[in-house]
């Protein structure tokens, strides 16, 4: 690509808010390891962001399908998730060359989360729907999730410091769905 136009700007393409639930039913997990390695991990930790019967939210079918929306409030998602795609992605890249990545491309970061399924979430896992449930609401949810984005944001911007490629690094996020 750069042969063809040396002012390119190549980013890598991530999960952000949401991942393949159940990979291994979708595609095969040989080609397509970075997706099936962190839905596994947000299954091992229960990261996925539920409804009040339990039941995953996708983004795209709503209660199934693949692509299910995680908890950015869960305890540990926004540690590790940053750290992997520093370590994982950005930091191993061939350091003896020219970086691969201009940058990171985070794929359905919304700025208006609520209305992704919004009626339906429950992000305290209390059995009851936030939305609706008193003291809380749509400036809840989006306060919270906006907390938990946050503190990924600033893990992820950690990571890559402290890589062997510190930056400056464009990290986008795209308001996939919203209204």
């Amino acid at each position: 690509l750069r042969s063809i136009n040396e002012d390119a700007q190549v980013f890598a393409y991530v999960p952000g808010t949401f991942a393949y639930f159940a990979p291994e039913t979708n595609f095969n997990c040989n080609y397509h390891t970075l997706k099936c390695e962190i839905s596994a991990q947000y299954d091992q930790q229960d990261w996925w962001l539920r409804d009040p019967s339990a039941t995953g939210l996708n983004v795209v079918q709503p209660f199934g399908g693949s692509e299910t929306l995680v908890n950015p409030t869960s305890s540990g998602w926004p540690a590790w998730y940053g750290a992997y795609i520093a370590e994982q992605v950005w930091d191993r890249q061939d350091v003896s060359s020219d970086y691969v990545w201009n940058g990171i491309h985070l794929d359905v970061m919304t700025s208006v989360p609520h209305h992704l399924l919004g009626p339906a979430w429950d992000l305290d896992r209390n059995g009851l729907n936030d939305q609706y449930e008193a003291g809380k609401g749509k400036p809840w949810m989006n306060e919270q999730w906006e907390i938990g984005v946050q503190s990924f944001l600033d893990e992820l911007s950690t990571g890559i410091a402290a890589s062997s490629n510190p930056g400056p690094v464009a990290v986008y996020g795209n308001g996939a769905w919203e209204p």
